[in-house]
């Protein structure tokens, strides 16, 4: 089963400054549309673009204390992160978080919104 976040920004490079700022970290493999870690420096992680349509978020509820702040995803630019660790999603936020001049999030599996830069991996959600 794969696990993933949503990565949320209203910076419409986000992926591009996503990729450059890992590329000179050793343990991602960064091409020009994905960023990888193969699981032999760090756990097995892909790392997208991807664009959502507003159908499939006519219903969403989002929860957590970053609810009300975060743009409506088909509004915004967004990264899918597929990775089974939550320590480490929540690591690769952080290093996101801090490369990007707009705020980002984390929308986890239970749609609790996290900013990037201060996710508890003990309580994300990757069902």
């Amino acid at each position: 089963m794969t696990a993933f976040l949503l990565v949320v920004s209203n910076d419409p490079e986000l992926f591009g400054k996503a990729r450059r700022a890992l590329a000179g970290d050793g343990r991602f493999r960064v091409s020009a549309d994905l960023i990888h870690c193969d699981g032999t420096d760090a756990p097995l992680t892909n790392l997208y673009a991807v664009e959502v349509a507003s159908a499939e978020w006519e219903d969403w509820s989002p929860t957590g204390g970053a609810a009300a702040a975060v743009p409506a995803p088909p509004f915004a630019a967004n990264l899918l992160l597929e990775c089974r660790s939550p320590e480490w999603a929540a690591e690769v936020g952080r290093l996101i978080a801090a490369t990007v001049d707009e705020a980002v999030w984390l929308i986890d599996s239970a749609d609790v919104v996290w900013p990037a830069g201060e996710v508890e991996a003990s309580r994300l959600a990757l069902d």
